[in-house]
């Protein structure tokens, strides 16, 4: 890039720009001026720009002609003197331009600024065969504005830059909810899924998605919801494939590898890609539309320098997506990484007091996005592996372990699980699986236990159907995770070799030599029924459900040195849910924290509390360590915690 200007120069340029731009009151100096800008901030030189200027552009369709301010690639500049007053002629002349454009191109994705040199106004036609108008999308002003968001919001949508250090900011800039890729990929979610939204397997996935969400967010939640939710999705997936692809070279990209997993499976990441809610989009029916979209996601996505990923990246365009005020509802809130670390190394330091030398098991029952998981990644790393990383993988994966009631927290917590592994990755030496889990670790999904011996089993109910997995497994963790591997390859093969059921249950008997004959008759029993799922077209969600449902279950059976997390955050007054709360209270009784005769106290009380006591009950090994960020209300005096700082 020429010309380049340091982070020092953006204020100095731009109050020098703002300073000219008051004073310019005609058409050509206001063009003029905006070159000058495009070169001082991004070094894109005047003969950059020449052929754009004045642009002659025709409509057959419509029957017009017109020349734009400036075309720049795919975006057009409709400059005016007095934004205020043009700004309807300026919408009017952007809607014809944008038909001209798609004419000549209709794979173009066009975006239009309106601005005065001051103000910047973002807009996308909406198309349905030809430009039926345009959408505002975001705007910056040049006065009022910080001078580091104007530059990232003009090269979010310039993508002038390239190697750029990737940041949790500078992502929400490119492709969170103001950007034009996000704008342009939603469509383009939108199109798809109007397609193949009323069958009964993508009908099945949003069901389930719905019934998570409204636990997580205490009401119903809308397919716009949905589909933004698919979206942040692809995005953590192609950028894990490419920090873990580690190539720029555009010839050599799998987008198709990425977002199906067969990528990750092939290096070995068993489930950071599940068939789960998100999995619609590669419905054949609508995967070749939305693949090129796809492809040039991925190339945008090529600009960051994925190797220098060392934050939670995600988390600004997560909570952007999932707004504050729902969020808030259910008392999720974000954890700085300092008041992580802090926490964790208080727990970590006590346990070695009494431990030295012990390698502990940690696990976050409500791990979000995973700020918990990877502090604990880094804390084993620097004080145990730092000359033994060929023991480290494994010892983490084993040791390290969430999950959370929110399928799309779970998404980005695995994937900030892998970039915290970083470098250990080039250690493994078989399949591994990141044991960050979809599952509600307070309130578990009801599980049937069948106790007639000798085959003693686990029933999990997908939609009527059975699915048994035996009680014998649960009790190691390490064999569970195996036996879900088998299943999901012979999964995945019944699917793709054409569903031959001899095929499948062959490749599921290999190596299975830790399985009694026993737990293999049920095994095969549960495999029956997810082929026959797979036939009816109610599809293959139903072993990600599985996968996931009997996680606290294990977590139960296993117990942990630390439970460290950040729990939600919420009062019981203002839980939407109502069998939920009942639930709580419920529970609040069990354990004391109020007495039956206090129930005037329930409304005040708060969730924190109840799941403290319900992860040292159900998750934590006797002389264990909890540590948690709880609410501050909790130390005050109030009368609804007093049982609880007794109970402590």
């Amino acid at each position: 890039m020429r010309g380049k200007a340091t982070s020092i120069d953006f204020k100095r340029i731009i109050e020098e720009h703002n300073r000219f731009a008051k004073r310019r009151s005609s058409h050509v100096s206001k063009q003029i001026l905006l070159s000058d800008l495009l070169k001082n901030l991004f070094g894109i030189e005047l003969e950059d720009i020449f052929l754009g200027l004045e642009k002659d552009v025709k409509s057959a369709v419509k029957g017009f002609r017109g020349k734009t301010d400036l075309l720049y690639q795919n975006i057009i500049f409709e400059v005016k003197v007095d934004i205020d007053r043009e700004l309807e002629d300026g919408k009017q002349q952007l809607k014809k331009y944008f038909q001209a454009l798609h004419e000549s191109d209709p794979s173009l994705k066009s975006v239009g600024l309106i601005t005065d040199c001051i103000k910047f106004i973002q807009y996308v036609p909406t198309i349905n065969g030809e430009v039926e108008g345009i959408r505002e999308i975001s705007s910056i002003d040049l006065l009022e504005d910080d001078p580091r968001d104007i530059v990232l919001w003009l090269d979010s949508i310039l993508f002038s830059k390239t190697q750029i250090c990737p940041d949790a900011d500078d992502l929400k800039f490119r492709f969170g909810l103001g950007s034009p890729t996000y704008t342009y990929m939603l469509q383009c979610m939108e199109d798809a899924w109007d397609k193949v939204k009323d069958s009964e397997s993508m009908s099945i996935k949003l069901r389930l998605w719905k019934n998570h969400m409204e636990i997580v967010y205490g009401k119903a939640p809308t397919e716009r919801g949905f589909l933004e939710q698919t979206y942040l999705v692809v995005l953590v997936k192609l950028l894990v494939y490419l920090r873990i692809c580690g190539s720029n070279s555009q010839s050599r990209l799998d987008v198709t590898g990425a977002l199906t997993g067969q990528y990750f499976r092939v290096f070995g990441i068993s489930n950071l890609v599940e068939e789960g809610y998100y999995s619609w989009i590669l419905e054949n029916r609508v995967y070749d539309q939305v693949k090129p979209s796809l492809e040039t996601f991925l190339k945008e996505l090529m600009r960051y320098d994925t190797a220098k990923i060392s934050e939670d990246l995600f988390k600004e365009i997560y909570q952007e997506i999932v707004r504050k005020e729902d969020r808030h509802r259910v008392g999720e809130y974000y954890t700085p990484e300092w008041l992580a670390e802090m926490t964790l190394n208080e727990a970590f330091t006590y346990h070695q007091s009494t431990n030295p030398g012990e390698i502990p098991s940690i696990v976050d029952p409500a791990c979000g996005s995973g700020t918990f998981l990877t502090n604990a990644i880094y804390l084993l790393r620097n004080h145990f592996f730092k000359r033994d990383s060929a023991r480290a993988l494994n010892i983490i994966v084993e040791k390290v372990v969430g999950a959370d009631i929110n399928p799309l927290a779970v998404y980005i917590a695995r994937a900030n699980y892998i970039l915290a592994l970083g470098d250990l990755l080039s250690y493994k030496q078989d399949v591994i699986s990141i044991p960050v889990y979809v599952a509600d670790t307070f309130k578990p999904e009801a599980v049937e236990d069948f106790e007639e011996a000798p085959k003693k089993a686990y029933r999990v109910n997908a939609d009527g159907n059975a699915l048994w997995i035996p009680t014998s497994i649960l009790e190691d963790h390490l064999k569970y995770k195996e036996t879900i591997e088998r299943l999901e390859k012979a999964v995945l093969i019944y699917i793709e070799a054409g569903k031959k059921r001899d095929l499948s249950l062959t490749t599921f008997r290999e190596k299975n030599t830790r399985l009694t004959q026993e737990e293999n008759e049920i095994l095969e029993k549960t495999l029956s029924t997810l082929f026959d799922l797979i036939d009816q077209g109610r599809n293959s969600v139903w072993l990600f459900v599985l996968s996931n449902t009997l996680a606290p279950l294990i977590f139960q059976k296993r117990k942990f040195d630390i439970v460290a997390g950040n729990p939600p955050w919420i009062a019981m007054r203002f839980m939407e849910n109502v069998p939920y709360q009942d639930y709580t209270k419920s529970r609040v009784l069990s354990y004391g924290l109020i007495d039956s005769q206090e129930t005037q106290l329930f409304s005040n009380m708060e969730m924190a509390t109840v799941f403290f006591n319900n992860s040292v009950d159900c998750y934590l090994r006797e002389n264990g360590i909890v540590a948690f960020v709880m609410p501050r209300s909790i130390l005050t005096g109030a009368m609804q915690h007093a049982q609880f700082k007794k109970i402590q």
